[in-house]
């Protein structure tokens, strides 16, 4: 884009990379459920006056099949990837063979690592992004016994998943015009507002209507994937952009780990705690039961680091105004 365009038009294509993508959520959802579906494949294969028997063991298969075919040509485009201008200061970390090449990656690495803890908006950028993440994917992994517990039936979760990925193709459209009129502080505090509002409906756990407070956090996460690319390309020198996401992605990652390992272990006491009360429960009853419990704490598990955050970003940034410009 620096090369062939303006800079300037990153939001445009985050717009189309991100609609893209929802595309591909689309097709790979509706495509997995259809192969994973025994009784579909078995008359797609009689169609075609095929002498082949299928059942859920071998159907259960064909999404990984799937999957593994979706990796190597992600492979291939990865590795037909060119430079496209190798002179920048970027470029030095590629130079060089063997042990060389990697040592240059690593001071890379290194001063951008550096460039990051120096520089208070990237910083806090990617710290926001980081609170936001871990706990909206916590809750989208979980979405599924959620679903259940509203009364939806497991036909329509992978049309569900679908329909969620097809925010993909109008939110970041609506993020673009709130970057070009708002300040990063306000765009946060909406998807603050949003995510809480979305907490405090999954714990209500309303029938069917359950889906509005998901439907809130999956437009969040889009907005998100938006805010925090948007920001971080404007400040972010070509040469080192790369490995500055290198390192959001890492730490967001980090983070949705930590957070699946305290849920473990939240769920594990709550099981505890509700078989000691002596309730009539057991079996699937008694894990309803808990899923319930532990859906209370998200909320104010989110207030609370939210809170820290807040705390964190008003200390980075007590000399900068770089949150209150527009654009």
């Amino acid at each position: 884009l620096k090369k062939e365009g303006d800079t300037k038009d990153w939001g445009k294509v985050l717009v189309r990379q991100m609609g893209f993508r929802s595309i591909g959520f689309v097709v790979a959802m509706t495509l997995g459920a259809a192969v994973y579906d025994p009784s579909l494949l078995q008359h797609v294969v009689d169609w075609f006056g095929l002498n082949i028997s299928l059942n859920q063991e071998r159907t259960l298969r064909f999404p990984l099949y799937l999957t593994l075919c979706t990796a190597i040509v992600t492979l291939c485009i990865a590795l037909a990837m060119k430079r496209i201008n190798p002179r920048d200061s970027g470029g030095e970390a590629f130079k060089g063979k063997g042990f060389e090449s990697l040592a240059n990656a690593m001071k890379l690495t290194i001063r951008t690592g550096a460039w990051i803890l120096r520089t208070p908006f990237a910083l806090v950028i990617i710290a926001t992004g980081l609170i936001f993440d871990h706990t909206l994917r916590m809750m989208i992994t979980l979405s599924s016994q959620y679903y259940r517990l509203i009364d939806l039936p497991e036909s329509v979760f992978g049309l569900i998943g679908s329909g969620l990925a097809l925010l993909g193709l109008f939110i970041p459209r609506l993020a673009m015009k709130l970057a070009e009129k708002h300040t990063p502080a306000f765009n946060m505090g909406i998807m603050a507002v949003v995510t809480l509002a979305g907490f405090l409906g999954i714990t209500l756990f309303l029938p069917v209507l359950g889906l509005i407070p998901m439907a809130l956090l999956s437009s969040v996460m889009f907005f998100l994937s938006f805010f925090v690319s948007h920001y971080l390309n404007r400040m972010t020198d070509s040469s080192q952009r790369a490995t500055v996401l290198s390192f959001k992605g890492l730490s967001f990652n980090l983070a949705y780990g930590l957070i699946g390992l305290f849920y473990s272990l939240l769920f594990s006491m709550l099981r505890s705690h509700t078989s000691e009360t002596g309730l009539p429960l057991a079996g699937q009853g008694l894990e309803n039961r808990v899923f319930m419990k532990s859906m209370d704490w998200f909320p104010w598990y989110f207030i609370g680091t939210l809170s820290i955050l807040l705390v964190f970003a008003a200390w980075q940034l007590r000399h900068s105004e770089e949150h209150r410009q527009i654009g």
